[in-house]
């Protein structure tokens, strides 16, 4: 047997007798050895049990961090998916992807993340039946997060053919629609606010006609009724900006916005099917910054209840 293999048993006998009890002199008499030898083992062995333990200890925070994190990033994920279901043809046409990811993400934070946020700190308990209002550093810190985990979540939103870039285009393409039925507006001597509202009335209008109904946030008001004195106004404008260019343009740029929408929910859905994200990221709770090791039953247990740390051994 190796010297190291007797010295590493010699000193854990040595130990478990001074556990007991023993005197190092009595240890030593017992195991043929100086006492002040006896000492440096036993001290030995205690120093790295201490060590063992605290590992064990980190081990098990660092699963129930990672737990709660990955708790976050499911939150956040549905907060995503709920983002991509709305269209932004039924948003105010100066609604921004990031401005939206914000508002979805932090509402399902709220609903799913309110005990873990409130009791790290990040959100204050709620008033009445308000929900908690998470900061929007918090929302866009998780979804940096869900990105490095998630790859292919992270090309659906913000690729060259992302969801983020082709509601941007679409958002443009409208907004330069909307421009064009003012400029005609103003042109037959409406005052601008006037056009304005006008305008982006015409472009909806135009809108609807050729997508399905759905519930809309852009709120603007009604088309003139016939007898109104601007109807004739506004249906020359409807029909000049309805050209088949215009529209098709548009309507190519909203179907973009719709197929990037549904790649970011199929990977929404995986990720959340699959109950943990890919590899690891910056947030993630690992004392190495690699990723965190997979606990197993021996890691949480010395058979002796919860997990401690041990007291200095006292010396003869």
């Amino acid at each position: 047997m190796p010297k190291r293999k007797i010295e590493e048993e010699v000193a854990e006998e040595a130990a478990s007798l001074r556990r007991k009890g023993n005197s190092f002199r009595a240890i030593g008499k017992s195991l043929k050895i100086d006492p002040r030898t006896v000492k440096g083992l036993v001290d030995r062995v205690t120093a790295g049990k201490k060590v063992e333990r605290w590992e064990k200890v980190d081990i098990q925070l660092d699963a129930q961090y990672l737990g709660e994190h990955f708790h976050l990033l499911q939150q956040v994920g549905a907060g995503v998916f709920e983002a991509v279901q709305t269209h932004a043809k039924n948003t105010g046409p100066e609604v921004e992807p990031e401005a939206w990811l914000d508002h979805q993400v932090g509402a399902a934070l709220a609903q799913g993340g309110e005990a873990l946020l409130i009791g790290r700190g990040i959100a204050k308990a709620p008033v009445m039946d308000r929900d908690i209002e998470v900061p929007q550093q918090v929302s866009r810190i998780l979804l940096k997060g869900l990105m490095e985990h998630e790859t292919r979540l992270a090309e659906a939103l913000d690729g060259e053919a992302g969801w983020t870039k082709r509601w941007l285009h679409f958002q443009q393409s409208r907004q330069s629609m909307i421009e064009r039925a003012q400029g005609l507006f103003l042109q037959s001597g409406y005052k601008i606010d006037h056009a304005s509202y006008m305008a982006e009335t015409a472009v909806k209008t135009l809108i609807a006609r050729t997508d399905e109904q759905v519930e809309s946030h852009w709120i603007v008001g009604e088309p003139p009724l016939s007898n109104a004195p601007e109807a004739a106004d506004y249906d020359r404008v409807v029909n000049d900006i309805s050209l088949r260019e215009i529209r098709r343009s548009l309507q190519d740029s909203s179907d973009r916005v719709a197929e990037a929408a549904e790649q970011v929910a199929n990977a929404v859905i995986e990720f959340q099917l699959r109950g943990r994200p890919d590899g690891h990221c910056f947030l993630c709770p690992s004392k190495s910054g690699e990723e965190p090791q997979q606990l197993r039953a021996d890691d949480i247990s010395n058979g002796d209840g919860p997990i401690t740390a041990e007291g200095e051994l006292d010396a003869d």
